[in-house]
């Protein structure tokens, strides 16, 4: 085997790589579930990443029992409930759930922090949870009009896949 036979193996084979990366991170947008999650607009541009909105969801933010132990940068999974047309949280946990109700899905995340205290009582703690769907990225000229549609809320449209991994498709009033 030559040199350049040699070169050329090893090429295909990063191109082989490269493309199978973006093949996983891209199906989702086709083969994943469609869900509806209501959110509030943060932030709408970063002089130095571009337009963008960045969302703050219902789900971000779980209260959970202290004699549950979460810890900082944790994978969590948080199972989601449909009511009506949007899906809630509905439960906490540090595996994938294997057994999932007839209008359930799950979603996996990372806890950002940990709040201790909470809206809910001496008892719980708020978590604070990041599933990479957070920032919206659009064109200039939509970025005011998209944060002002979402001033008093709005809806993301999420799609999921089979492992949890989300992506975001569009926001809406």
């Amino acid at each position: 085997m030559n040199n350049k036979t040699k070169m050329l193996i090893i090429i295909g084979f990063w191109l082989f790589l490269a493309l199978f990366a973006v093949i996983q991170n891209e199906k989702i947008f086709f083969a994943g579930d469609e869900i509806l999650l209501k959110v509030q607009p943060v932030d709408p541009r970063d002089f130095l990443r571009g337009q963008y909105v960045q969302l703050k969801y219902d789900i971000g933010t779980i209260p959970v029992k202290k004699s549950e132990h979460f810890a900082h940068k944790e994978t969590i999974y948080v199972t989601l409930k449909k009511e009506g047309k949007f899906y809630s949280a509905k439960k906490i946990s540090k595996n994938a759930p294997k057994i999932l109700g007839a209008e359930e899905k799950y979603i996996k995340g990372r806890i950002d922090f940990i709040l201790y205290s909470s809206r809910y009582g001496k008892d719980y703690n708020d978590i604070r949870i990041v599933y990479g769907i957070e920032n919206f990225f659009t064109k200039e000229s939509e970025a005011k009009a998209i944060e002002k549609s979402l001033a008093a809320g709005g809806i993301a449209k999420i799609k999921l896949d089979k492992k949890g991994r989300a992506k975001i498709i569009g926001v809406e009033q």
